[in-house]
């Protein structure tokens, strides 16, 4: 009977160990994982004391950019000139690079001419149509027998 209880009381204390290591998250392969974006930061003046001769210049690790976008250029635009290089420091607004602009200063000229010829164009429609509607408004004051005649301006 003392074997029977010994024996209960000793998978009751390696159920209770194997609880509080699961609980601890070493079993579980879960590890304590903080999910706050807090980071504590401390000089290291504060860490290794003021009178330290420790230099403050010297720090040990791999630096690494917060983030890291690419550029890439247009596949049927020709680049003129860089102004940085690969790791260059650049803050927002920088130029980076210019294109050759000569076919796009090209294409500029040639939409002037356009849009002047659709201003021309608008121009006269609306010298046509004060001109109808002038005409429209002396209709009545005209004798009958000029009817045919009047109808025969606006037939297209």
């Amino acid at each position: 009977m003392k074997k029977k209880i010994l024996a209960v009381v000793i998978v009751v204390i390696v159920i209770a160990a194997i609880g509080i290591l699961f609980n601890s998250g070493i079993f579980s392969g879960d590890s304590y994982t903080d999910d706050s974006s807090e980071v504590y930061v401390m000089p290291l003046s504060e860490i290794m004391g003021e009178d330290s001769s420790y230099s403050t210049d010297v720090f040990m690790g791999v630096v690494e950019g917060q983030e890291t976008t690419g550029i890439t250029k247009s596949s049927d635009r020709e680049i003129e000139s860089l102004y940085v290089s690969e790791g260059d420091a650049v803050s927002v607004g920088t130029p980076l690079f210019s294109y050759k602009t000569d076919s796009l200063e090209e294409e500029i000229t040639s939409y002037g001419f356009d849009i002047e010829g659709y201003n021309l164009t608008i121009a006269e429609n609306e010298r046509q149509i004060e001109k109808l509607q002038s005409d429209l408004h002396s209709f009545p004051t005209r004798r009958s027998s000029d009817l045919p005649q009047f109808l025969q301006r606006f037939q297209v």
